[in-house]
């Protein structure tokens, strides 16, 4: 029997496809995908021969593309030279909730840099945030800049050392 190209893609990147399910691509709503499945995805597209042109593709955080505008992490000292090294793709899924817009899923998936040119596989997602306006989803995008920066600020002091506790 011939595998279907999903099929293919778990078996190469060892990713339980009953997990996943992309349509946009975010993991929200009638998509799926687990943050563990996400980041292991990241850290699996690293060892790629065209990685170097895919993670150009990332927006910098405070530079470039749909995070140019994230920039008030960058009011903390410890946290401003995050501005070269975090390289993410933002994703928002909205439903309407009684005539009110709701953000399902907002996330931020992508690469930290480390001082010794490590790349840490890494996302930030937000769920269920009501809206009044268009604006407060761009507040929870300055919202997550801090957090980005300081997981930044840790892999980069502890030259490419994470330790994250997730509690519940």
């Amino acid at each position: 029997q011939q595998k279907t190209k999903g099929q293919t893609l778990g078996a190469k990147y060892g990713i339980p496809l009953k997990v996943t399910n992309f349509v946009y691509g975010i993991g929200v709503g009638e998509h799926k995908a687990t943050t563990s499945v996400i980041t292991k995805w990241l850290a699996s597209m690293t060892q790629e021969n065209f990685f170097p042109g895919y993670l150009d593709d990332f927006p910098n955080m405070g530079i470039d593309g749909s995070l140019s505008f994230v920039e008030n992490y960058q009011k903390e000292p410890s946290l401003k030279g995050a501005t070269s090294h975090v390289h993410a793709k933002p994703g928002s899924y909205f439903v309407d909730v009684d005539n009110e817009p709701v953000i399902k899923g907002q996330a931020f998936a992508g690469y930290i840099d480390s001082k010794k040119g490590k790349k840490l596989a890494s996302i930030v997602v937000v769920n269920n945030v009501p809206l009044q306006s268009f604006n407060e989803l761009l507040s929870a995008f300055q919202d997550q800049g801090p957090i980005y920066a300081s997981y930044w600020r840790t892999f980069w002091m502890n030259q490419g050392v994470l330790m994250v506790r997730f509690c519940t």
